[in-house]
């Protein structure tokens, strides 16, 4: 019988603090940047067929905007990230930085625990995003 070990208890309350973290700040950035976006009139190249003109209103369609329009957005965005105490070079995005410590941490949690998961590695569930999630809840959950 496979035994917990201290690095595993360590590498899951790791993982469970970095998605936590992650969470809030992307839950910080994603508002901080609405609030931006919609402080102003950003449009719609003209590259974006028959969106063309019209005002962007959600932040996913940003990297549709004019480069005029996206060179004041950055602007404000790193205003922004100065703001909130964020120390990260310009055009980093801190959520994108959370969320890749924690697929790190996810990583290394599957590295740690390969007894625990008779060698199923963290590599051979990427492409299976839904069994990953599964996979890593099941393991801290032991791991608790």
């Amino acid at each position: 019988m496979t035994r917990i070990t201290p690095a595993m208890r360590e590498a899951a309350r790791n993982y469970c603090r970095l998605k936590a973290d992650a969470a809030r700040i992307r839950k910080q950035i994603d508002a901080e940047q609405l609030k931006i976006l919609l402080a102003d009139d950003f449009r719609y190249d003209e590259l974006s067929d028959e969106l063309a003109g019209q005002r962007i209103t959600t932040v996913k369609h940003v990297w549709m905007m004019s480069e005029a329009d996206f060179t004041k957005y950055e602007a404000e965005c790193r205003k922004m990230r100065a703001r909130l105490g964020y120390k990260v070079q310009d055009g980093e995005c801190p959520a994108l930085i959370a969320e890749n410590e924690v697929r790190k941490a996810q990583r290394n949690l599957f590295n740690v625990c390969e007894p625990i998961t008779l060698g199923l590695t963290y590599d051979q569930l990427t492409g299976r995003p839904d069994l990953l999630e599964q996979m890593t809840e099941c393991l801290v959950m032991i791991l608790k």
